[in-house]
């Protein structure tokens, strides 16, 4: 029986494993195309529910510089509310020397320190990116994972409760899995150990950083209140771990089952490669 969804619970996220494409200039578009997802399959018992940029002013040749804005020593060229590489400046040195100042005027330590912050955010501007995602693993008492189905992925993969995490807004993985399964399938859950990070490099986009946390067995009453979000999700299946792999996209079903086989040994969490240990053994 393949449910659906009923009335959405939370408000609307990125689905993870469909993180995205980020590049310097767009993280939104980032977001949406990195996405682990899984394709239908057989088994599983299906149940479901539903700068502002201030210019100097202007003045006659030869004409001296305000005692408000002179300074003598070298050209900067950096002008107040200039956006560079994220990050603002904060006085106006168009033409201007650094050095002593008028009585009113900008200080040398404080021109020094304009430019080292655009130099830094120059720097941290240049460094390579990544983008990071994080997921939740439920079972059944049976065993069974929970999967979801997405509405936005033409390969018919279905993907596990999570999202994008929102490191910009000072977000952990930890709390992006919890607040994107709260979203996603309307429970929220003190999510258990860490399982598995999983490296996941994509053409046309940064790696992903994938976390994978145990979300812990669900019960029947739990399993009756989920309530999926609409906007991204159709369906929701327990799939026999033997399964998932009808379901998954390759990197997801590896993940899932190095994650499952780590936690078994007693040794999560579990660091992989496209959802491979480290030195190309595939795990599970």
């Amino acid at each position: 029986m393949a449910g659906r969804a009923g009335p959405t619970a939370g408000g609307g996220g990125d689905a993870l494993e469909a993180v995205a494409v980020l590049d310097a200039a767009n993280v939104d578009a980032a977001a949406e195309a990195a996405g682990d997802a899984a394709g239908d399959g057989p088994r599983g018992a299906a149940v479901g529910s539903g700068a502002r940029s201030t210019e100097p002013g202007s003045r006659g040749a030869g004409e001296p510089a305000p005692a408000s804005t002179r300074v003598d020593g070298p050209s900067l060229g950096f002008r107040r509310g200039t956006t560079l590489g994220g990050m603002t400046t904060t006085e106006t040195h168009d033409t201007e020397t650094a050095g002593n100042t008028g009585t009113a005027g900008t200080t040398g330590a404080e021109t020094a320190a304009t430019g080292a912050d655009a130099d830094y955010a120059a720097y941290i501007a240049g460094l390579p990116k990544i983008l990071a995602g994080a997921a939740a693993l439920f079972q059944d008492a049976r065993g069974h994972v929970l999967v979801v189905e997405p509405n936005y992925r033409d390969d018919g993969r279905w993907i596990f409760p999570g999202g994008t995490v929102e490191s910009d807004l000072g977000e952990t993985p930890r709390q992006g899995a919890r607040r994107e399964t709260a979203e996603e399938i309307g429970l929220d859950v003190d999510l258990g150990p860490l399982l598995a990070v999983d490296w996941v490099p994509g053409p046309g986009r940064p790696p992903i950083v994938s976390y994978l946390y145990d979300g812990g067995v669900l019960d029947e009453r739990q399993l009756a209140a989920i309530r999926l979000q609409e906007e991204e999700l159709t369906a929701w299946r327990l799939v026999h771990p033997d399964e998932l792999g009808s379901y998954l996209s390759p990197d997801m079903d590896r993940r899932v089952r190095a994650a499952l086989a780590a936690r078994a040994a007693g040794r999560s969490p579990v660091e992989l490669e496209h959802g491979r240990e480290p030195g190309g053994t595939l795990a599970g």
